[in-house]
């Protein structure tokens, strides 16, 4: 027997520390490690996001319906009174488009206010196109740097319908402010074309009597001309001031009309604060909108800029923005209601100046009444001086008198109205169009390129969104840092030995090694100096000094559940200690789920099962079992599988299989005679490596590892929960069991990113593959498995012609 693997003291070197980053530049490359591996490992559900967003986006783009977008631009003079207004005379209609104090904000907002508009635009369209098209039009103002510009925007299926409700808009605009700028110019023309057809219709009718007293009389005037013609011109004087009386009168109607209307709701909107909350809001928006071009601008220069600040600065606009919305309805109620002035001052102002107005139309309507008044008494006095004359001759000098009087007024209405309709006509308002929308045959939207590049954007980012969420929710482990996080610590991260089996092994589950069948994944028998197998020599060498204060000599391999690479793992662990001349039995004590023996291809019995039951397990006797049935293909290796199985499991195997069935495993584990078997080994052997069941399966492991020098977890990269893991490690502790830590199994590269650097050695293609001992012979194996390979085809290549 050899002697006893040393533990000697192992006395930690002091060197100088070396120079270390800052704190927070080493958390923040952490952090970056662990959202790459986080993205790395979840790849998948990256990429299959990403693609259902472009497939989508491409399928929205390419069956969409086109849109078509055009702009008029409309010029606005927020200078320019209306005519009427700079006449100095009042307002007769109550409009919001000829006020003093005009902006571009409050000319768009009665845009959107506005249904009148709205209504005669349908009503225009219906009857050009004999439908109104559907589409939607938006107003804004053209540029920041042109403050009297508006932009009116269509956008329609039909890049004509587009064009002509853009038009349409900006040109009913324009005729609204002509409308308003004209209204009193408008009243007067009908008031004159009124006058003029009742006094065409008084001349006709004078011309008539003229004609019918001088066939009568037969006679003309003759020395009552001068006394006809002088009371004619005075008639035709009354009658002309009489005009600008009904004029000035209907003038203090409106006026007084419109007191009447502004004075009761005057007072409520000289209290209302709703003009100055909307100035307040609208000077913190410019405030805001500026500060946001500045970030804007500083971002563009290539600056660092605050994100942080620029999104609150966006959220304070917004609501900014529907705040203004709210008080929208309020303000144009209030502003309807004073006579659609905006500012309550304006308004006082307003109505103070209509006073003034009224006040002075009243005094000339005074003044007119009392010369009409002294026309009057002339006029009668004339008459007085008339009807003296002859009859015949006063009848005739009396119609042509009205002829003449008649002609008189009809040319003077004529004239005036002919001024009117001419100021009336040359009235162009305060707007016009500037430019005209054009008809755009090419669809808006991003073209599919452009499209699938923010798609592109868009699914990486929801990707890495889900795939941030998969891991959160995902309570597996990964690498080792995640069982680190539980508190058990990680002597060996194995790496996956499925692709290394494929490949060089075609997959196969077993190969022939001595004359004997054993498990591809035994790397430590038939490949011992492959980087995989290196792994678990490392963890030899963890597992002999984890316990400083005591030699490690008794082991017990267990897992959180089954399928987790536990038999595997303590088979290669054995054979590393067998390989260092360490002699090694390694006790298949599963004896639910027995796995050793088909891991190295030995017979299922005689096992524990028949040492056991001998009951004799002196030294002597272990040696003569051990040198006889339980010798391995591998020096100082000795096999002893379970030799029984559990009767719940038995009911799985044929008839033939003679194995002993045991109805309680963990009473004959538990007994007085394995512990005694385990004290008499450590006798003629150094190492004990001992195969549980897993311990949330079964309370095998846990009575086991109360005998046991050091207790091993075995955790399956990927496969294994955290919970399961805590939850195996609290019942080892709770019986007091020396867990040295975990062995990490099937830890893949390809889902640990931040590995690669660590674990390059996993790889062929690793520093132990490339020098010494390790190139010469990674190089005959390679050459080895080569064969082979080549071998097993050609033997399946004859087996087929011979079935041929």
């Amino acid at each position: 027997m050899s002697a006893p693997f040393p533990n000697p003291q192992i006395m930690p070197s002091q060197p100088s520390a070396p120079r270390r980053p800052a704190a927070q530049s080493t958390s923040r490359k952490k952090q970056i490690e662990e959202v790459l591996d986080v993205l790395y490992r979840r790849r998948w559900i990256v990429a299959a996001t990403l693609l259902a967003v472009l497939a989508g986006t491409a399928a929205f783009v390419l069956t969409r319906t086109p849109l078509y977008q055009t702009s008029a631009f409309v010029l606005v003079d927020l200078g320019r009174s209306s005519a009427s207004n700079a006449a100095g005379s009042p307002v007769v209609e109550s409009d919001l488009f000829v006020r003093d104090g005009r902006t571009i904000g409050k000319e768009l907002f009665i845009l959107n206010a506005s249904r009148g508009i709205r209504e005669r635009v349908n009503e225009r369209l219906e009857a050009e196109m004999g439908e109104v098209p559907e589409g939607n039009v938006s107003f804004s103002q053209a540029s920041r740097d042109v403050a009297s510009a508006i932009q009116i925007t269509a956008m329609s299926r039909d890049p004509e319908a587009a064009s002509a409700l853009a038009n349409a808009f900006a040109e009913e605009y324009v005729n609204q402010t002509q409308i308003s700028s004209r209204s009193y110019l408008t009243t007067t023309r009908e008031f004159l074309e009124e006058q003029a057809s009742r006094l065409r219709e008084e001349l006709d009718a004078a011309e008539g009597q003229v004609a019918g007293q001088m066939a009568a009389s037969g006679t003309a005037s003759m020395g009552t001309g001068a006394l006809v013609n002088q009371l004619s011109g005075l008639r035709a004087q009354r009658d002309a001031a009489q005009i600008q009386l009904r004029t000035r009168q209907f003038r203090l109607e409106s006026i007084n009309d419109q007191l009447s209307d502004i004075e009761p709701r005057l007072a409520e909107r000289m209290s209302s604060n709703t003009e100055r909350r909307m100035t307040q809001i609208e000077a913190n928006l410019a405030e805001q909108e500026q500060a946001l071009r500045v970030f804007t601008d500083r971002q563009a220069a290539g600056e660092p800029t605050d994100v942080a600040a620029a999104n609150q600065i966006r959220q304070r606009i917004a609501e900014l923005e529907r705040e203004k919305q709210d008080l929208s309805g309020q303000f144009i109620g209030e502003v309807m209601g004073a006579g659609g002035i905006a500012a309550p001052q304006q308004a006082l102002s307003y109505v103070t100046d209509l006073k003034g107005t009224a006040a002075q139309e009243q005094i000339e309507i005074s003044a007119m009444q009392g010369s009409i008044g002294q026309l009057n008494q002339r006029i009668a006095e004339l008459q007085g001086e008339l009807s003296r004359a002859p009859t015949a001759v006063t009848a005739l000098e009396r119609v042509s008198r009205d002829r003449a009087h008649a002609a008189q007024m009809y040319e003077s209405v004529v004239s005036q109205l002919q001024a009117v309709k001419i100021q009336e006509e040359s009235e162009p308002g305060y707007a016009r169009v500037l430019r005209a929308a054009p008809t755009r045959y090419l669809p808006v939207g991003a073209p599919l390129k452009k499209s699938l590049a923010f798609a592109l954007l868009g699914g990486l980012g929801l990707g890495l969104v889900l795939a941030l969420a998969r891991d959160k929710v995902d309570n597996r482990v990964h690498k080792p840092e995640h069982v680190s996080a539980l508190g058990l610590p990680v002597l060996e991260a194995i790496p996956d030995l499925a692709p290394t089996i494929r490949d060089e092994y075609d997959g196969a589950e077993t190969i022939e090694v001595g004359g004997r069948s054993v498990v591809s994944e035994l790397v430590t028998l038939h490949s011992p100096l492959s980087p995989a197998s290196e792994t678990y020599r490392h963890l030899r060498t963890a597992v002999q000094f984890s316990r400083p204060d005591v030699m490690v000599r008794t082991i017990v391999v267990s897992s959180a559940a089954a399928g987790e690479g536990k038999s595997t793992t303590a088979a290669n662990l054995a054979v590393t200690f067998a390989q260092a001349g360490r002699k090694t039995v390694l006790i298949d004590a599963d004896i639910r789920r027995p796995r050793v023996h088909d891991v190295f291809g030995v017979p299922t019995q005689p096992g524990l099962a028949q040492v056991l039951e001998v009951g004799q397990t002196e030294p002597d006797t272990l040696q003569v079992w051990l040198d006889g049935s339980f010798k391995s293909t591998v020096d100082d290796l000795y096999i002893v599988p379970t030799g029984a199985i559990a009767v719940e499991t038995a009911v799985d195997l044929p008839e033939a299989d003679a194995r002993a069935r045991v109805t309680n495993p963990s009473e004959l584990l538990g007994s007085g005679t394995f512990r005694q078997l385990l004290e008499d080994l450590k006798e003629v052997v150094d190492v004990v490596i001992i195969d549980t069941p897993p311990v949330l399966a079964a309370t095998d492991a846990v009575l086991l590892s109360t005998q046991a020098d050091a207790t091993l977890l075995v955790a399956s990269a990927g496969k294994t929960k955290a919970g399961d893991i805590e939850q195996a490690f609290a019942h080892l502790n709770d019986v007091g069991a020396r867990v040295i830590g975990a062995a990490l199994n099937r830890f893949s590269l390809k889902n640990a990113l931040g590995y690669a650097y660590t674990y390059g050695h996993y790889s062929r293609y690793g520093p132990y593959s490339k020098y010494g001992p390790y190139a010469e012979a990674g190089k005959a194996g390679q050459k080895r498995r080569r064969l082979s390979r080549l071998a097993r085809r050609g033997a399946s290549g004859d087996a087929s012609d011979s079935n041929a």
